[in-house]
């Protein structure tokens, strides 16, 4: 864990997080990362992780992560993750004293309300991909959600 002197805490991990979308389906995100700006009046929270291309195709296909409205991204490759960003939403951020109580729950053993898919906005999904012909090139593609606005 660091904290920023602008009261930003950024945790960094790999935890395995099964998310319940709203059909009751189950994805697991491989969570990276978790920044929590405490600055603001509503602590914003962001959450980092990646998910294989399928579980990628289910949580855009059920709207998950409030996906409902987005346009799908075209050129995913099969054989890479898909990076996600996702803002949880103010009224669950309000409810958790500090970061590290938020973090808590989030990597708990119990299913609570953070891994509900509703409870987060998705911000991003990408993916980076080589440039041919270029050792160090790389170019990301995906898609920037409206809530990233």
């Amino acid at each position: 864990m660091s904290r920023d002197p602008d009261e930003t805490v950024r945790f960094t991990f790999e935890h395995p997080i099964a998310f319940t979308t709203l059909d009751a389906d189950q994805v697991e995100v491989q969570a990276t990362e978790l920044v929590v700006d405490t600055e603001v009046v509503d602590p914003e929270v962001e959450l980092v992780g990646t998910v294989p291309l399928a579980a990628w195709e289910l949580l855009f296909a059920t709207g998950a992560f409030h996906l409902d409205d987005e346009p799908a991204p075209a050129g995913f490759e099969p054989q890479l993750p898909v990076l996600l960003r996702l803002q949880l939403r103010p009224a669950f951020a309000r409810r958790y004293a500090s970061p590290e109580e938020l973090l808590r729950e989030l990597l708990g053993e119990e299913d609570g309300p953070l891994r509900g898919t509703e409870a987060w906005y998705a911000l991003e999904a990408t993916q980076r991909l080589a440039v041919p012909g270029q050792a160090e090139g790389w170019v990301d593609i995906g898609i920037r959600t409206s809530f990233a606005d």
